[in-house]
């Protein structure tokens, strides 16, 4: 019998998840060729790189700041805005191999930051002003931060399909990746 999931998270579950997701994009991005990591699925669409580059720059500008703002004012003070703008072009000329440890590094830093911060479970109904969304706790920011990785790296791994969409011939019906829009 399948077990149901119970509502909440536990933050050291979260904390883990959120660890694997360097290694995971290491696994599928790490020293691949260009046209693998730089090839967009549709003119409109993210390539993995552009992908890449959006995590590390919001793992460097918002979610321990929101988390921390949390902390610090509640529903006080509403979270800046995030300047999703020209991502990719910050990291122009950095191969994706010095992204992801660029990435690795923030996200590991990150995590020692919560650790230091001694949340408990006490903690995770604290309140929160999202600019846009409106009130949020500080386990939607948690459960939020998990399920965006979990987001970017399906994305990533449509990206990187989408790569041999041709090219599978007459099984392009049974592969649901490649029936997804990118």
């Amino acid at each position: 019998m399948a077990k149901i999931l119970q509502p909440g998270i536990e933050l050291h579950e979260a904390q883990d998840l959120l660890g694997r997701t360097p290694s995971t994009l290491v696994a599928l991005l790490g020293s691949l060729r260009p046209s693998w990591s730089h090839e967009r699925p549709a003119p409109d669409a993210w390539a993995p790189f552009d992908v890449l580059c959006h995590l590390v720059y919001i793992e460097e500008n918002d979610w321990l700041t929101r988390l921390q703002r949390i902390l610090e004012h509640g529903a006080a003070k509403a979270f800046d805005p995030v300047d999703h703008g020209s991502q990719t072009e910050r990291f122009a000329g950095q191969g994706v191999d010095a992204i992801l440890t660029r990435f690795a590094t923030s996200r590991a830093n990150n995590l020692a930051e919560i650790d230091e911060l001694e949340l408990t479970p006490a903690d995770l109904p604290r309140p929160g002003l999202h600019p846009s969304l409106g009130p949020v706790t500080l386990e939607n920011l948690v459960a939020a931060w998990v399920v965006h990785d979990l987001n970017h790296v399906a994305q990533i791994v449509g990206g990187l399909a989408h790569h041999y969409k041709a090219q599978v011939g007459p099984w392009r019906e049974y592969l649901g990746i490649l029936q997804r829009d990118p």
